[in-house]
């Protein structure tokens, strides 16, 4: 298990239509899944991600960050 840090680049890339950047992305996600890795982002990145869901009125997307996260050790 490793802990991997992403920035907004690839939240952004997983979670809208890229083409081919899209696609390695929720491989790599996949592949980090399998192994147990755990994903670790930052405050900035969650607000930087939230732009275009605010901004469209996607509140479902928004109002889910909004929960704590939970940590694993």
């Amino acid at each position: 298990m490793s802990r991997i840090f992403w920035d907004t680049n690839l939240f952004i890339y997983l979670f809208e239509d890229y083409g081919d950047f899209s696609g390695r992305v929720a491989d790599l996600r996949r592949k980090m899944l399998a192994r147990g890795d755990q994903l670790l982002t930052s405050t900035l990145t969650l607000g930087e991600v939230l732009v275009k869901p605010v901004e469209r009125g996607t509140r479902n997307f928004a109002e889910s960050t909004r929960k704590p996260s939970r940590r694993r050790r």
